[in-house]
């Protein structure tokens, strides 16, 4: 496991599958293993939000609270958003931000039916800041 995800830029599991994949019992020591063997890890954590680690930082950003009314694609969502600001030159703070409310809208309609667009999410991340 250690030797290929060395090879990962970006590892964003949620945290049932990191806590499996290391072994461990909480978030937080799941993102200190991962952040030993991934240059950037990402632990989606539903409602909660999510943690992120990269360069010896480790930030969290919690989520919006939103009427849930389908799960669907979240975590799809989630990548999407914070791939989108990465590829933008986003910092890591923005990048998991982005994925934050990308992650929140898309649970807001069935089938990820409300999945931001450009202009959406500069409207959702504009939330966050109130």
């Amino acid at each position: 496991m250690a030797k290929a995800l060395g090879q990962v830029a970006v590892f964003a599991p949620n945290a049932a599958e990191a806590l499996r994949v290391t072994g461990t019992g909480s978030v937080d020591d799941a993102l200190e293993v991962l952040a030993g063997l991934v240059r950037t890890v990402v632990i989606k954590q539903d409602s909660r939000g999510a943690v992120a680690a990269q360069g010896g930082v480790r930030i969290a950003q919690p989520s919006l609270p939103v009427d849930v009314v389908d799960t669907t694609g979240a975590g799809d969502c989630f990548n999407v958003g914070f791939v989108h600001r990465r590829l933008a030159g986003g910092t890591l703070a923005e990048c998991l931000a982005a994925g934050v409310v990308c992650g929140a809208a898309s649970v807001t309609a069935a089938g990820s039916g409300a999945a931001l667009d450009a202009a959406g999410l500069e409207r959702w991340l504009a939330r966050l800041a109130t």
